[in-house]
């Protein structure tokens, strides 16, 4: 705190300490000057010497006592004033005196070299009693010390944290804090968590009206605080209680439901979902054997559990199955060929094949499952026409493709041990389409890989393509007969390449699909590819024409492979051109489009094949000759021409020229 007197410098080496102490004021004013010099004394320490020196006393305080009007309250801090460094003794000894100090006692210090390095440094410390300025108790005394008493009531009411404390403080020293204005003071400050400089600066005001002020903006700030921080509780209370109260009023809701039969556990509601599944099915009874066994298993394991989870993925895809469900089929003959005929031209022999399958059923009153095998270049229809035919049949189309597979568990599934475990495709099949006898088509049967570290998926299919032992199949993550003998098989590919696996191939009807011949694909163009063409790019029949003759350009000109994919596609392109003409004459006048043979070039560009034969006569040693591969056939030209005598008069050698394959060199 400030000191009464201005203090002087303190030499290196010596510490000074001012204490105020807060003692009762005496009630005659003389005895109260009397006093306080008695109080104020000053000590100071030699470093030599470790006894007390007698300190000298304060000079009397000049303030004339206060009239009887004014009240001087008593002191009330404390200051602490240190100087140093305390360095090593010098090698010389100094006579260090203070205030009061005797000189016998500063020639006491006086001694040899070596008792001076043999002393110790002792600090110094200087005491003194500091009372605050005289006060009158008027209205802004009253008016700030009633103001702090408010705030300090309002932290205690808000504050958790001192309200306990603070209002057993408060209640048994109420008054003697609240009729003493300093010590209220006192009392706000030290509530306050403010910094440490400002409460310095509350200790060293000797202005009681000041520290008053001073202390109630402390204890401002220190509501506002302790208000936000009680909004901040309250909002995390309301949130937590919302929480709480809409958890227990779900439980209550749950028990309540359970108490009435309306809602039961999860357990239970799944085992009541399998169950409920099952209602109506033809289950065999190794499977149901199974599934109870496994619905048991669910029933004690923990719902946190993974081997919780294994089960119930295990019970889903068991009775997810319609063990026993078949579609009614169609066996009228007249409306599976109007069907096969509104999708497809031509395709005769596969047709006749799927009449024949209908009217074995219909005399049997059953359908057994059959593996076809459709080959065929590509474009020919062999994937949409086996849609055609389950829709013709009645039953649900599904289809998968097995080019490039290299895994069996595609085919049968992973076992349940590994993470991520599913069935295979055909378990699949059962559960996407809920029947028992769909149509199933294995597209890409010839592109499908050979062995590998993965296994062989040709092998794989021999149980699901023998109708002795489809009627059992085993799929890995099920593990239970699994009846395929109802289902139609339908395996398409281009061609059947020599490594193709014989005891795969041994069990399915191969059913040959040729290329589409010019009048074939001209009325396929007509019939499909005109219209779905005109749908797509939303140019009606009126707007573009196109005559027979430049639709019979374009196969010979630009589309001879054996489908109709590429012919497709020259169509679309006719299509979108002439889109393009008619958008671009709009709003000025409605273009008819018109494309003829000799305007074809201008739509899909110059022909590719612009001449069957090379020679129109062919010249000696010139014959005709054809070419058969599996996406269609080409005319060749075979030349013979004399060789000239070799070296040595050799002759009768023959030197065959040109890219010509095995057969055509074997042959010559």
């Amino acid at each position: 705190a400030a000191p009464v007197a201005p203090a002087e410098p303190l030499e290196e080496g010596k510490v000074e300490v001012t204490l105020q102490f807060g003692n009762a004021q005496p009630k005659d004013s003389a005895a109260t000057t009397g006093d306080k010099e008695s109080q104020a004394e000053t000590t100071e320490v030699k470093e030599e010497e470790e006894e007390a020196i007698p300190a000298e006393p304060v000079p009397p305080n000049d303030t004339q006592p206060p009239p009887p009007s004014v009240v001087e309250a008593p002191p009330f801090a404390f200051l602490t004033r240190v100087r140093g460094p305390f360095g090593p003794p010098a090698s010389k000894t100094t006579s260090e005196t203070t205030d009061g100090q005797s000189p016998d006692d500063s020639s006491s210090a006086d001694g040899s070299d070596d008792a001076a390095k043999s002393t110790r440094h002792i600090p110094m410390a200087t005491t003194m009693n500091v009372y605050h300025e005289p006060y009158k108790r008027n209205m802004m005394v009253k008016a700030l010390s009633g103001e702090v008493l408010n705030t300090l009531r309002e932290i205690v009411d808000n504050s958790p944290v001192y309200r306990e404390t603070l209002k057993h403080v408060m209640a048994d020293s109420s008054f003697v804090v609240g009729d003493n204005p300093s010590h209220l003071a006192d009392f706000g400050a030290a509530l306050s968590n403010a910094d440490p400089r400002k409460l310095q600066a509350i200790l060293e005001e000797r202005s009681i009206p000041k520290r008053l002020e001073l202390s109630l903006e402390l204890l401002k700030q220190q509501l506002d605080v302790v208000r936000l921080q009680m909004k901040l509780a309250k909002e995390v209370d309301d949130k937590v209680t919302s929480t709480q109260r809409t958890h227990h009023l779900h439980e209550q809701l749950k028990v309540i439901k359970k108490e009435l039969g309306m809602e039961k556990d999860n357990k239970e509601a799944l085992v009541e979902k399998f169950k409920a599944r099952l209602e109506g099915l033809t289950v065999p009874d190794d499977v149901q054997k199974v599934i109870d066994e496994e619905m048991s298993k669910l029933s004690f394991l923990d719902e946190n559990s993974s081997e919780f989870s294994v089960s119930r993925n295990y019970l889903d895809w068991l009775t997810a199955i319609k063990w026993g469900h078949f579609t009614d089929e169609n066996f009228e003959i007249a409306h599976a060929k109007t069907i096969l005929d509104e999708d497809h031209y031509g395709m005769k022999p596969i047709k006749e094949r799927i009449l024949e399958f209908i009217a074995v059923g219909q005399l049997q009153g059953s359908v057994q499952g059959k593996i076809l095998f459709f080959v065929g270049p590509p474009g020919v229809g062999k994937t949409s026409i086996a849609k055609s035919i389950a829709s013709a049949l009645n039953r649900k189309y599904f289809r998968f493709s097995v080019g490039g597979m290299s895994d069996v568990a595609e085919i049968k599934g992973h076992r349940r041990t590994y993470v991520g475990a599913m069935p295979g495709k055909l378990i699949q099949c059962l559960k996407k389409t809920e029947a028992c006898n769909p149509v199933v088509v294995i597209d890409e049967v010839d592109k499908m890989a050979h062995k590998s570290i993965h296994g062989d998926p040709q092998s794989a299919l021999l149980e699901v393509l023998d109708p002795e032992q489809n009627s059992a199949f085993l799929d890995h993550y099920l593990d239970v007969p699994v009846d395929l003998s109802k289902v139609l098989f339908i395996c398409t590919g281009n061609s059947i390449p020599r490594e193709f696996s014989s005891a795969l191939l041994d069990r399915m009807e191969v059913i040959e699909v040729s290329g589409y011949m010019a009048h074939e694909k001209l009325e396929i163009a007509k019939r499909y590819l005109m219209p779905k063409a005109r749908t797509d790019t939303g140019v009606t029949e009126e707007q573009t024409k196109i005559d027979e003759e430049a639709i019979n350009t374009l196969i010979r000109a630009y589309c001879r492979e054996s489908g109709v994919r590429n012919l497709q596609k020259q169509i679309e392109k006719i299509y979108r051109k002439a889109a393009f003409k008619i958008v671009e004459s709009l709003p000025s006048k409605k273009e008819v489009v018109e494309v003829d043979s000799k305007s074809l070039a201008d739509f899909v560009g110059k022909p590719i094949y612009t001449s069957d034969r090379l020679y129109n006569t062919t010249p000696p040693g010139v014959v005709m000759g054809l070419s058969w591969t599996s996406a269609g056939g080409a005319p060749l030209y075979l030349e013979i021409t004399n060789r000239f005598r070799g070296f040595n008069n050799i002759q009768g050698s023959l030197m065959a020229t040109g890219s010509l394959g095995k057969v055509l060199n074997e042959s010559a």
